[in-house]
C-alpha cells in the first residue's frame, strides 16, 4: 500500500494539512488503476464469489479476481439443502492463467449442490502481496496529477489528462476485456 509519507516525500509536501485529502486520493488512484487494468492490487483478505452452483464433475471454476494469493474455503449448500464446506486442502487453485480456475483436488470431482440463488460462496485472499514497483509510480503519478488538478475545468491554464509515462507503467498489467 502506498502511505500519505511516502505520497508527501514524492510531492515535496511539508504539512499535514491535507493528510485526509491524501488518503482519499491514494484510494482513488488504486482504485482507477484496479478498473483500467481488471486487476487487483489493494491486497483484500476473505473476498467472497457468490455461484448459483458448484460445477459438475471436475469442471473448474473460473475465479473473477487476479490474481487470488489463496482461496479460503468453498461454501455450499448440499442437494438437501444443508450448508457444508470445502476447505483448502480440498481444492487446488490454476494460477497458470489470466483469471484464476479452482478445481477439486486430485481429479476428484465437486460434491452435488443445490441449484439455488448464490447458493455457493467462494472465500479468497486476493491482489498482490506487495504492490509492483511500476504500479506504484503510476500510482504516485495519478495521485500528484490529482493533487495539483482539483477542479474538472481550470480557466486560465493549459488542460492536462493524466501524465504521459502513466499508460507506460500499467500497460503490461492490463487485461484486454470485451463486453
Amino acid at each position: 500500500m502506498i502511505t500519505v509519507e511516502e505520497v508527501k516525500a514524492a510531492r515535496k509536501i511539508e504539512h499535514s494539512e491535507e493528510d485526509a485529502l491524501l488518503e482519499t486520493l491514494i484510494k482513488s488512484a488504486l482504485q482507477y488503476i484496479e478498473r483500467r487494468t481488471g486487476q487487483i492490487f489493494v491486497k483484500r483478505e476473505q473476498e467472497e464469489m457468490v455461484l448459483d452452483q458448484l460445477p459438475t464433475g471436475s469442471n473448474g471454476v473460473e475465479l473473477q479476481w487476479t490474481p487470488v494469493r489463496a482461496v479460503q474455503s468453498v461454501n455450499y449448500l448440499n442437494v438437501s439443502g444443508v450448508s457444508e464446506a470445502l476447505g483448502a486442502g480440498d481444492v487446488y487453485l490454476d494460477s497458470r492463467g489470466v483469471y484464476p480456475v479452482l478445481y477439486p483436488l486430485n481429479g476428484a470431482q465437486w460434491p452435488e449442490s443445490k441449484c439455488a440463488r448464490g447458493s455457493v460462496t467462494v472465500v479468497a485472499d486476493i491482489g498482490y502481496s506487495e504492490l509492483p514497483h511500476d504500479i506504484r509510480l503510476a500510482a504516485l503519478l495519478l495521485i500528484g496529477h490529482f493533487y495539483e488538478n482539483r477542479e474538472a475545468v481550470v480557466i486560465g491554464v493549459t488542460a492536462e489528462s493524466v501524465p504521459h509515462g502513466f499508460e507506460m507503467l500499467i500497460a503490461d498489467y492490463i487485461i484486454e476485456r470485451v463486453g
